[in-house]
C-alpha cells in the first residue's frame, strides 16, 4: 500500500510541441498582455462560439420550419 495512485495526469499531448511552445513564450518574454499566444487561444476560442452559435441558430431554424409542438409550447418563439 506505500504506492500512489495518481487518479488525473494531465495530458499535454505532444512534449517537444509543447515545449516548443513554451520556450517561444519564454523566449520572447510576452507572457500575457495580447501577447501572439493570447492572440491565438482568443482567435480559437471566438471560431469555436461563433460555430456554436451557428448551429443553435440552425437547429432553431429547422424546428420553427417544422413547427415543432415542443417549441411552441416552451416559448422559444
Amino acid at each position: 500500500m506505500n504506492n500512489k495512485l495518481y487518479v488525473g495526469r494531465p495530458n499535454i499531448g505532444d512534449k517537444e510541441c509543447f515545449l516548443e511552445r513554451v520556450n517561444g513564450i519564454l523566449d520572447r518574454r510576452w507572457l500575457s498582455n495580447d501577447g501572439p499566444v493570447v492572440q491565438e487561444f482568443e482567435k480559437k476560442v471566438a471560431d469555436l462560439l461563433r460555430r456554436s452559435l451557428f448551429l443553435r441558430l440552425a437547429t432553431l431554424k429547422i424546428l420553427w420550419r417544422l413547427e415543432c409542438p415542443y417549441v411552441k409550447s416552451n416559448g422559444i418563439w
